[in-house]
C-alpha cells in the first residue's frame, strides 16, 4: 500500500508539472496605477491646471502625473519656485517621484537698504533673497552695527535683522540741524493777511445781500434790492480777491 501511494503522488506531481505554470506576474504584485509625489523641503503645492490638488507627500494617478506642476513653497508666494512634472515624469517601474527644490529666505534689515556680504563677497542690498544654507552673513551700514546672520538658523520665509546705532555716531541719512525759528517774510505775510481778509468779507457781504434781498421779498422795496445786488458785487469781487491770493501762494509753493 506504501508503494501504491508513493506512485500515486508522484503521477500527480508530474502532471501539475506538465498542465500548469506558475509566472512571475503570479507572484509580484501588479503595476500600480498610483504615483506618490514627494518633494523636498516637503510641503510644496501639486497643481493640476488652476485647481489646487494638495501638497506633498500626495498620491495620484499616474495618467494624471504628467499634468502638474509644483511649487514651493506656494503658489501665491513672493519666492515661489515652479517645477512641472513633464509629458513622461516617471519610468513604469517605479511608485515615488521626488522633487528638489531650492529654499530661499529674505533678508531684511531696520534700517532699510543695508549692505550683505558673504565673507568679502558683496551680494546685495536689503531686502535681498538668498538660498538658505550654513554661510555667514555680514550686514553693515555707516553709522551702524555690523551684524553676522546665518538663514540656516531662520525658520520663517523672511529674517529681519535690526541694526543698532553706533555709539557716538549718527544714522546716515540724519541729521541736526540747531536754527532758531524764523517768521516769514512780508512778501508771505501781507498777501497771507489780505487773502484772509478778503475771505471773510465775501462771507459777510453775502450775508448782507441774502438780508436785504428776503427783506425786499417781504415789503417789495426797490432800495432793499438795490443794496442786495450791490453787497452781491461786492461779495463777488472779495470772493475774486481771494482767489488770487490763493493763486499767488501755489505760485510761491510750486513755481520754485
Amino acid at each position: 500500500m506504501q508503494l501504491i501511494k508513493c506512485l500515486c503522488t508522484l503521477l500527480l506531481i508530474i502532471l501539475i508539472g506538465g498542465t500548469g505554470r506558475v509566472t512571475a506576474q503570479d507572484i509580484e504584485p501588479r503595476e500600480s496605477p498610483f504615483v506618490s509625489i514627494e518633494s523636498d523641503p516637503q510641503g510644496a503645492e501639486v497643481y493640476a491646471g488652476d485647481s489646487l490638488m494638495g501638497r506633498t507627500p500626495l498620491r495620484v494617478l499616474r495618467s494624471d502625473a504628467a499634468h502638474l506642476v509644483l511649487y514651493y513653497p506656494e503658489r501665491a508666494a513672493w519666492n515661489a519656485q515652479r517645477s512641472a512634472l513633464g509629458p513622461d515624469p516617471l519610468p513604469a517601474h517605479l511608485g515615488v517621484m521626488h522633487v528638489r527644490f531650492t529654499r530661499t529666505l529674505q533678508i531684511r534689515s531696520v534700517p532699510y537698504g543695508a549692505a550683505v556680504y558673504r565673507g568679502e563677497e558683496f551680494i546685495g542690498y536689503t531686502p535681498v533673497d538668498l538660498p538658505v544654507d550654513t554661510a555667514a552673513l555680514s550686514v553693515r551700514k555707516p553709522g551702524y552695527l555690523s551684524q553676522i546672520v546665518r538663514t540656516g538658523n531662520a525658520h520663517e520665509g523672511a529674517l529681519l535683522v535690526v541694526l543698532p546705532v553706533a555709539s557716538g555716531e549718527r544714522p546716515a541719512g540724519f541729521a541736526l540741524v540747531d536754527e532758531p525759528l524764523r517768521m516769514p517774510g512780508m512778501d508771505i505775510v501781507l498777501p497771507a493777511g489780505a487773502t484772509l481778509a478778503a475771505g471773510v468779507a465775501a462771507v459777510m457781504f453775502k450775508q448782507y445781500a441774502d438780508g436785504r434781498y428776503d427783506a425786499y421779498l417781504r415789503s417789495r422795496d426797490e432800495a432793499l434790492l438795490s443794496d442786495a445786488k450791490k453787497y452781491d458785487i461786492y461779495a463777488g469781487l472779495s470772493l475774486a480777491l481771494m482767489q488770487l491770493g490763493l493763486g499767488y501762494f501755489i505760485l510761491r509753493i510750486f513755481g520754485d
